[in-house]
């Protein structure tokens, strides 16, 4: 008997049960493709430069004296 876990749109995660031969042939992935450290920096340059930049457009359009 082989037990195998399916996950559908709507979330929900069901075990189906499936005896002898009618099992089905998938082939297992390890995973997300990984990314390079080159990339991985660079997003986290990019979101430092928007997170700076978010924050500055928070303080002008907070003062205003007049």
């Amino acid at each position: 008997m082989q037990l195998t876990y399916t996950c559908g749109e709507d979330g929900s995660v069901r075990a189906w049960k499936l005896s002898g031969e009618e099992g089905l042939d998938v082939e297992e992935e390890t995973g997300p493709a990984k990314k390079s450290k080159g990339k991985i920096l660079a997003e986290k340059r990019r979101d430092k430069k928007e997170k700076k930049k978010r924050s500055e457009d928070k303080a002008k359009a907070r003062f205003k004296p007049y």
